[in-house]
């Protein structure tokens, strides 16, 4: 017992420090976040490509735009 309370609290302790802006996002919610993020459509590398890597990991809205508008 006292190993799973060891257990658990570790798994809220990492879920404390990870970093609020690296989030998955999927969807219409990324097509409207990245539309927000770069002042229109992702002009990057194709989106299907920042679709799958969005939705499957939390990346940092720094990356995101990076991938999708590099110009700004």
């Amino acid at each position: 017992m006292l190993f799973k309370i060891i257990i658990l609290f570790f798994l809220l302790l990492q879920l404390s420090e990870a970093k609020p802006e690296a989030q998955r996002r999927c969807g219409r919610y990324l097509i409207r976040f990245l539309g927000e993020l770069c002042n229109g459509p992702c002009s990057g590398v194709s989106s299907v490509d920042i679709a799958t890597i969005a939705c499957a990991t939390a990346v940092p809205i720094e990356d995101l735009k990076n991938m999708c508008c590099p110009n700004l």
